[in-house]
Protein backbone atom coordinates (compact mmCIF):
# COMPACT_ATOMS: atom_id res chain seq x y z
CA UNK A 1 0.00 0.00 0.00
CA UNK A 2 1.61 3.21 -1.21
CA UNK A 3 0.26 6.29 0.58
CA UNK A 4 0.66 9.33 -1.69
CA UNK A 5 -0.59 11.96 0.71
CA UNK A 6 -2.18 12.33 4.14
CA UNK A 7 -4.19 15.11 5.76
CA UNK A 8 -5.61 15.86 9.17
CA UNK A 9 -8.39 18.38 8.78
CA UNK A 10 -9.40 20.90 11.44
CA UNK A 11 -12.82 19.22 11.77
CA UNK A 12 -11.12 15.99 12.89
CA UNK A 13 -11.22 14.06 9.62
CA UNK A 14 -8.15 11.90 8.95
CA UNK A 15 -7.56 11.34 5.22
CA UNK A 16 -5.10 9.63 2.93
CA UNK A 17 -4.80 8.84 -0.74
CA UNK A 18 -3.52 5.39 -1.59
CA UNK A 19 -2.00 4.52 -4.95
CA UNK A 20 -3.16 1.21 -6.43
CA UNK A 21 -1.99 1.93 -9.98
CA UNK A 22 -1.21 -1.10 -12.13
CA UNK A 23 0.65 -1.58 -15.38
CA UNK A 24 -1.64 -3.32 -17.81
CA UNK A 25 0.31 -3.43 -21.08
CA UNK A 26 3.80 -2.33 -22.00
CA UNK A 27 4.29 1.16 -20.63
CA UNK A 28 0.58 1.86 -20.13
CA UNK A 29 -1.05 2.00 -16.73
CA UNK A 30 -4.43 2.09 -15.08
CA UNK A 31 -4.16 4.81 -12.47
CA UNK A 32 -6.24 4.05 -9.42
CA UNK A 33 -6.04 6.35 -6.43
CA UNK A 34 -8.25 5.67 -3.43
CA UNK A 35 -9.22 8.34 -0.94
CA UNK A 36 -9.90 6.94 2.52
CA UNK A 37 -11.19 9.32 5.16
CA UNK A 38 -12.13 8.56 8.73
CA UNK A 39 -14.95 10.92 9.64
CA UNK A 40 -15.62 11.44 13.36
CA UNK A 41 -19.33 11.17 14.12
CA UNK A 42 -20.97 12.39 17.31
CA UNK A 43 -24.28 11.02 18.54
CA UNK A 44 -25.66 14.57 18.62
CA UNK A 45 -25.40 14.79 14.83
CA UNK A 46 -28.09 12.12 14.61
CA UNK A 47 -30.53 13.27 17.29
CA UNK A 48 -33.06 14.24 14.59
CA UNK A 49 -33.45 10.52 13.82
CA UNK A 50 -34.34 9.40 17.38
CA UNK A 51 -37.82 8.31 16.28
CA UNK A 52 -36.43 5.88 13.74
CA UNK A 53 -36.99 2.22 14.66
CA UNK A 54 -33.38 1.64 13.55
CA UNK A 55 -31.84 4.47 15.56
CA UNK A 56 -29.91 2.40 18.12
CA UNK A 57 -28.74 -0.13 15.54
CA UNK A 58 -27.46 2.54 13.18
CA UNK A 59 -25.87 4.53 15.98
CA UNK A 60 -23.71 1.48 16.76
CA UNK A 61 -22.54 1.42 13.14
CA UNK A 62 -21.75 5.12 12.84
CA UNK A 63 -20.38 6.30 16.19
CA UNK A 64 -17.53 7.13 16.85
CA UNK A 65 -16.45 7.20 13.18
CA UNK A 66 -17.34 6.09 9.68
CA UNK A 67 -15.12 5.52 6.67
CA UNK A 68 -15.62 7.62 3.55
CA UNK A 69 -14.06 6.22 0.33
CA UNK A 70 -13.72 7.50 -3.20
CA UNK A 71 -11.83 6.06 -6.15
CA UNK A 72 -10.18 8.09 -8.87
CA UNK A 73 -9.51 6.14 -12.08
CA UNK A 74 -7.67 6.95 -15.29
CA UNK A 75 -7.13 4.22 -17.86
CA UNK A 76 -4.38 3.93 -20.45
CA UNK A 77 -1.90 6.40 -18.97
CA UNK A 78 1.53 6.22 -20.56
CA UNK A 79 4.58 5.89 -18.35
CA UNK A 80 5.92 9.28 -19.38
CA UNK A 81 2.94 11.11 -17.84
CA UNK A 82 2.17 8.65 -15.04
CA UNK A 83 3.48 10.66 -12.08
CA UNK A 84 2.11 13.93 -13.46
CA UNK A 85 -1.33 12.30 -13.86
CA UNK A 86 -1.32 11.14 -10.25
CA UNK A 87 -0.24 14.60 -9.11
CA UNK A 88 -3.05 16.23 -11.13
CA UNK A 89 -5.65 13.94 -9.57
CA UNK A 90 -4.46 14.85 -6.06
CA UNK A 91 -4.31 18.56 -6.91
CA UNK A 92 -7.83 18.51 -8.38
CA UNK A 93 -9.09 16.80 -5.25
CA UNK A 94 -7.40 19.41 -3.07
CA UNK A 95 -8.86 22.29 -5.10
CA UNK A 96 -12.40 20.93 -5.08
CA UNK A 97 -13.57 18.23 -2.68
CA UNK A 98 -11.03 18.86 0.07
CA UNK A 99 -12.28 22.42 0.50
CA UNK A 100 -15.79 21.09 1.11
CA UNK A 101 -14.74 18.21 3.35
CA UNK A 102 -12.75 20.46 5.67
CA UNK A 103 -15.79 22.61 6.50
CA UNK A 104 -17.01 22.30 10.08
CA UNK A 105 -20.46 21.05 9.01
CA UNK A 106 -19.18 18.19 6.81
CA UNK A 107 -19.05 15.46 9.52
CA UNK A 108 -22.67 16.18 10.57
CA UNK A 109 -23.94 16.22 6.96
CA UNK A 110 -22.03 13.03 6.20
CA UNK A 111 -23.43 11.36 9.35
CA UNK A 112 -27.00 12.25 8.37
CA UNK A 113 -26.50 11.01 4.83
CA UNK A 114 -25.02 7.73 6.06
CA UNK A 115 -27.87 7.31 8.56
CA UNK A 116 -30.44 7.72 5.80
CA UNK A 117 -28.66 5.17 3.58
CA UNK A 118 -28.45 2.62 6.39
CA UNK A 119 -32.05 3.23 7.41
CA UNK A 120 -33.26 2.51 3.86
CA UNK A 121 -31.12 -0.61 3.69
CA UNK A 122 -32.36 -1.95 7.03
CA UNK A 123 -35.96 -1.15 6.15
CA UNK A 124 -35.64 -3.00 2.86
CA UNK A 125 -34.08 -5.99 4.62
CA UNK A 126 -37.00 -6.08 7.05
CA UNK A 127 -39.51 -5.92 4.19
CA UNK A 128 -37.76 -8.77 2.40
CA UNK A 129 -37.71 -10.88 5.58
CA UNK A 130 -41.41 -10.18 6.13
CA UNK A 131 -42.24 -11.13 2.55
CA UNK A 132 -40.23 -14.35 2.79
CA UNK A 133 -41.98 -15.23 6.04
CA UNK A 134 -45.32 -14.50 4.37
CA UNK A 135 -44.51 -16.69 1.38
CA UNK A 136 -43.14 -19.47 3.59
CA UNK A 137 -46.32 -19.35 5.67
CA UNK A 138 -48.51 -19.69 2.57
CA UNK A 139 -46.60 -22.70 1.22
CA UNK A 140 -46.92 -24.76 4.40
Amino acid sequence: MNVLKEWTLRNGIQMKIIDETVRYYGDYHNVKLILIATVPIKEGYLSCFKDSPYYERILELLVPSREFRREFLKVGVSGEVLERTKQEIVENFEKNALLYMEKDHFPAKFAKSEFEKLEKELSLQDKIKARIAEVDGVEE
